[in-house]
């Protein structure tokens, strides 16, 4: 393969979008919980959900890319970069299952609850 212009980025994308996207779900989950309590529509939850479910999905994908990419196949241990990216990219992999159903479980109770129920 010739050599990419940034061969860092795609990699850090697939490891940082869903931990990122995650909290951002969260602030916003509380921003605009505010929101449709006094709009009475629940929305905008619902949008920033889908799209920060999508950046998710997006990681996830780039992550396997890069994992197959670099050798899925062979399980043994590579020296130096090469082993470091298809390790960031499992990792990437795996933190786009989990924090997409962080989003979701976060998601959940804006299906099931009134907007302003306060405890």
């Amino acid at each position: 393969l010739p050599p990419r212009p940034w061969p860092a980025v795609s990699i850090w994308f697939a490891v940082l979008a869903p931990p990122v996207a995650a909290i951002s779900q969260l602030q916003f989950g509380y921003v605009l919980e505010h929101v449709a309590c006094s709009t009475g529509s629940k929305l905008g939850i619902h949008l920033i959900s889908v799209i920060l479910l999508i950046v998710v999905l997006c990681g996830g994908l780039v992550a396997r890319r890069e994992w197959i990419r670099e050798g899925s196949q062979d399980p043994q241990q590579l020296p130096g970069p090469v082993g470091t990216r298809r390790l960031m990219s499992l990792l990437g992999m795996i933190g786009a299952l989990i924090f997409g159903l962080f989003i979701l479980a976060q998601w959940f109770p804006s299906f099931v609850l009134a907007p302003c129920v306060r405890t």
